[in-house]
């Protein structure tokens, strides 16, 4: 599998896929649980726009994946799943 960058106007995500149209579906639940959280903490809620998706470089991939943390990163507008 590869490791896709999947983007919404606010918020971006890494997933694991075979393909794009995988990765797009992966992405959108990924955004989803984001934009879940967001509405939680603010009340805002914001529909899950997907407007990018595309193979992550190994350097985005390199600065954002550590295996010992959750799934949850630093940043607060991105996840790998």
């Amino acid at each position: 599998m590869d490791m896709y960058y999947v983007a919404s106007p606010i918020r971006h995500a890494f997933v694991s896929a075979e393909n794009e149209a995988d990765a797009w579906i992966a992405g959108h639940e990924a955004l989803h649980r984001i934009h879940t959280e967001l509405l939680d903490k603010t009340g805002e809620d914001i529909p899950v726009e997907i407007n990018h998706v595309r193979l992550a470089t190994p350097e985005e991939v390199a600065s954002w994946v550590n295996p010992n943390e959750s799934s949850i990163q630093n940043s607060p507008n991105q996840t790998i799943v």
